[in-house]
């Protein structure tokens, strides 16, 4: 493989005694130029700052045969493709958020002349679960429903034979809030400290609301302490940013 910009030397061998060699690229002769040199009688092509114009070009060799046809044209096709060093590589995060159950995607992008991607996870190679697919050429990585297993730190090797890179991306599944639990006395003495828990597992962390008799509390983390409780009966509740999950300790 080439690389653009730089100097590329082709030549041309024939079994037989050809008088000339005829260098073309696509219908066009290639003649010397700045860039462009012919040696060794033509068989010999020099390309200087190497360019995409300059792909497919490929040599003929002239053969006179005198008992059929002079000038008979026997090609020999010598055709060779510039490679672009990688640059630009990202992988870009899914454009919703990665909730457990919902379809999530990871995407590899990069510039240049792109051979091969390889998904890698916690820098092993990925094996597909049942929820995985890889489309586009390995360009795009979905996850048809986010599962817990899921989380870790994904890698998209990207490459090509001369260049490569393995960007990074991290896949933080949202759960919850669920396995809400509360932790308290359903009744207690007036004038008596009273501590009210409410757990949850989630990811990202819960937001707790705590209420009384109706009324916020501003009281936001998972333990609501009253230090003297009334004479009067009172009733606390607990949410969660979910409006499923909501619970009442009396």
């Amino acid at each position: 493989m080439i690389e653009f910009s730089s100097a590329v030397t082709l030549s041309c061998f024939s079994s037989g005694s050809p008088t000339s060699f005829l260098w073309l690229n696509g219908s066009s002769e290639v003649t010397a130029s700045e860039r462009v040199q012919l040696s060794d009688g033509g068989s010999c092509l020099t390309i200087i700052n190497v360019s995409r114009c300059d792909q497919g070009v490929r040599c003929h060799w002239i053969v006179v045969i005198p008992s059929v046809c002079p000038g008979i044209f026997f090609p020999n096709p010598l055709s060779f493709w510039q490679t672009e060093k990688i640059s630009g590589a990202s992988v870009k995060p899914p454009t919703n958020l990665p909730v457990e159950g919902n379809s999530v995607s990871l995407t590899c992008e990069a510039s240049g002349s792109v051979f091969t991607r390889n998904w890698m996870k916690d820098g092993s190679d990925l094996t597909l679960a049942d929820n995985m697919t890889l489309s586009d050429n390995n360009r795009v990585l979905t996850f048809n429903t986010v599962k817990r297993k899921d989380k870790g730190e994904y890698f998209c090797d990207i490459s090509n034979p001369i260049s490569s890179s393995s960007p990074p991306a991290t896949l933080n599944r949202i759960i919850g809030p669920c396995n809400i639990s509360n932790i308290g006395p359903s009744a207690a003495p007036s004038g008596h400290r009273v501590a009210l828990q409410c757990t949850t597992d989630s990811v990202p962390p819960a937001h707790f609301s705590w209420m009384f008799n109706g009324n916020e509390t501003h009281v936001n983390n998972s333990l609501y302490i009253v230090e003297s409780l009334a004479l009067h009966a009172e009733s606390f509740a607990v949410s969660t940013p979910s409006p499923t999950h909501y619970t009442e300790l009396l």
